[in-house]
């Protein structure tokens, strides 16, 4: 959580002196400060985004309370196994198995409707097969408990730095009523 926190707080600077820039170019006759309250918006909403969301539970609802509905002819981008373009992290520990829970991971955030924590949940449970398929394999407990250990090492940054990613995946994979309404 100390990197989102540090983000966040990068993203409040940013924000602060973006509106900042915007008041002075529109006193100086270039921009408006209309376009630094839009940037200001944009900071505040990635940081809330990478700290849990508007409610602290990463969770996408729509604005108006309806439930989300699925996009129509929605395709989600292709996984990219162990990695987050948010960060510039693409972490190929090069064992298929492992790459193969973060793609069935990254799919699970870009379905509609399905939550953080269920994702989250099936992910975990990805990757302690792992380890107890090795400890079948190998017959070694001390494997297994390093094995284990790597394994909550990728677990705690999918539960400390997933928000954002899973909160972009429901955007682009949802629709909501007022969204629908406003299309037509």
């Amino acid at each position: 959580m100390e990197a989102a926190v540090v983000v966040a707080a990068a993203a409040a600077v940013m924000a602060a002196a973006s509106v900042m820039t915007a008041t002075a170019a529109a006193a100086a006759g270039g921009g408006t400060v209309r376009d630094g309250v839009r940037r200001l918006d944009a900071y505040l909403g990635l940081a809330l985004d990478l700290l849990g969301g508007a409610d602290g539970r990463c969770s996408h609802r729509c604005p108006d309370g309806s439930k989300p509905l699925p996009r129509h002819g929605y395709k989600p981008s292709p996984p990219n196994g162990c990695g987050s373009p948010l960060f510039g992290v693409n972490l190929d520990v090069g064992i298929p198995s492992v790459t193969r829970c973060c793609d069935r991971h990254d799919r699970c955030y870009d379905t509609c409707g399905r939550s953080k924590g269920e994702c989250d949940r099936e992910f975990r449970a990805c990757l302690s097969e792992i380890c107890r398929e090795l400890q079948k394999t190998l017959g070694f407990s001390r494997d297994s408990q390093a094995c284990e250990s790597t394994m909550e090492l990728l677990f705690d940054g999918v539960i400390h730095l997933g928000c954002k990613p899973y909160l972009d995946g429901q955007r682009a994979a949802c629709t909501c009523l007022s969204e629908q309404k406003t299309d037509l």
